[in-house]
């Protein structure tokens, strides 16, 4: 229920996402690796359903796939989950970041591990854009960059309702 909770409100208000920097870090880390297995078995399937249109286009190519299906599957899904994490830590630590920079020039009181926090609940609403706009035909280069600047208008709002420096 928590995590539903979590979930829609992260969609809602830009004033929460600020009060979830007071999140232990347990709970955020738990959330995001919900959305990790998200986005890992999303790819997994768009990698599945690529290979079978793959195949198609040569007769040797299905033979060696129903061979290696044992091996490849599994080493697929620790590799997509290994390299979704990696590349969802990264964007959150570099938005965090960005906020934290651009929210001591806007004179609020900040810590780097409160901004992580905010950033990493914060990526729910790129997250859904990222996976409508697999849909669509764009280049994934252009699904994250979209995602990207979501991300970071996201959290710098969320850092104007950050409490202002006393000194």
């Amino acid at each position: 229920m928590f995590y539903l909770q979590l979930f829609k409100a992260s969609l809602s208000s830009p004033k929460k996402l600020a009060a979830f920097r007071m999140l232990p870090i347990g709970k955020v880390m738990k959330y995001l690796f919900t959305l990790v297995t998200l986005i890992s078995i999303v790819s997994f399937l768009t990698f599945t359903s690529s290979i079978t249109s793959f195949g198609e286009m040569d007769v040797t190519f299905p033979n060696y796939m129903e061979e290696m299906k044992w091996i490849l599957y599994p080493f697929a899904i620790i590799l997509q989950f290994v390299v979704a994490t990696l590349l969802l830590f990264t964007q959150i630590s570099i938005v965090a970041y960005i906020g934290l920079l651009i929210g001591r020039v806007w004179k609020r009181r900040i810590e780097f591990r409160q901004i992580w926090r905010t950033a990493a609940i914060a990526y729910t609403a790129p997250f859904l854009v990222a996976f409508i706009l697999n849909f669509f035909p764009t280049s994934d280069t252009v699904g994250t960059f979209v995602s990207f600047l979501l991300h970071l208008v996201v959290v710098l709002w969320s850092v104007s309702f950050y409490p202002k420096n006393v000194a």
